[in-house]
């Protein structure tokens, strides 16, 4: 069994970024940016998609940390373009990451998706209740990984990721259900929310949270063996389906393991098949 520890020993704690910021007032384009330890926080009341305006913000810094989120987006996107619903209640971020060898060099670039869903689940489990447990441990309130991009809460999605490359720097766009479960309408898996079990945090403290956590995590020595971390947080007793290009819900396969590189093999009766980023239900 791999350890959590190895990855929680080696992430300060986020709160302390708080006392030592300072906002500078609204711009004429509609955000304020917060000054932290770990970099720029830019916040929209409303925005189109983080992703975009992170894109936009990134181009002048080119090997600088920052965060770009809304309280509402007119037009998140999640994987495959489809639309992210995007209540006022929850976090809607993207991070730039500096894609420079320092941090991302190309044989830890493979693994983002992987370390970025490990930054968030364990963010997420920081502000659950004591009975709220991430696999591999077992609790009545369960934390998981679903692979390539979700977190789920007792089998409900209560997070989502799509990373794009932004020139200059990898945008790895988060969206976290805290206090509301929007109704998904392209039959995808049910949402649920943090709040509604027990989870003590707002918008701002998870945008603050996984910024902190991800960017420390890349900034320190990859876990000995990131992909055996990240299954360990799966659980493999879920068959998934992959969606079909229609938007239906495809053939249903069972998760055999992760392969070196991190796609998932999946079993169809006899037959196996390695994804490499397909969407699952």
């Amino acid at each position: 069994t791999v350890s959590v520890l190895y990855w929680m020993r080696r992430t300060p704690l986020f709160l302390g970024v708080f006392a030592k910021s300072h906002a500078i007032p609204m711009s004429a384009e509609g955000y304020q940016v917060t000054k932290t330890e770990a970099g720029d926080v830019v916040r929209y009341a409303l925005a189109s998609s983080t992703m975009d305006k992170a894109k936009e913000l990134c181009k002048s810094r080119s090997n600088e940390w920052l965060v770009v989120y809304a309280d509402q987006q007119v037009s998140g996107r999640g994987t495959n373009g489809r639309t992210w619903v995007s209540p006022l209640g929850n976090a809607y971020m993207s991070i730039c990451v500096p894609k420079n060898d320092a941090v991302l060099p190309m044989q830890r670039l493979m693994y983002l998706p992987l370390e970025t869903g490990i930054a968030v689940i364990t963010s997420i489990s920081r502000f659950m209740p004591a009975g709220t447990k991430m696999l591999p441990e077992k609790a009545d309130s369960q934390l998981s990984l679903k692979w390539p991009n979700d977190v789920l809460l007792n089998g409900k999605k209560v997070s989502g990721n799509l990373i794009e490359d932004g020139g200059s720097h990898m945008i790895v766009g988060i969206g976290v259900n805290v206090s509301i479960a929007p109704e998904l309408t392209d039959g995808g898996r049910p949402a649920d929310c943090l709040t509604s079990n027990g989870a003590t945090c707002t918008a701002p403290d998870m945008v603050l949270a996984i910024f902190n956590t991800l960017k420390s995590n890349l900034l320190t020595p990859p876990h000995p063996d990131t992909v055996a971390l990240y299954g360990s947080h799966m659980d493999w007793t879920r068959p998934v389906n992959e969606r079909n290009s229609d938007g239906t819900r495809g053939q249903e396969g069972i998760p055999v393991r992760l392969t070196k590189e991190g796609h998932l093999v999946v079993k169809h009766g006899p037959t196996e098949k390695i994804l490499i980023n397909e969407y699952l239900f």
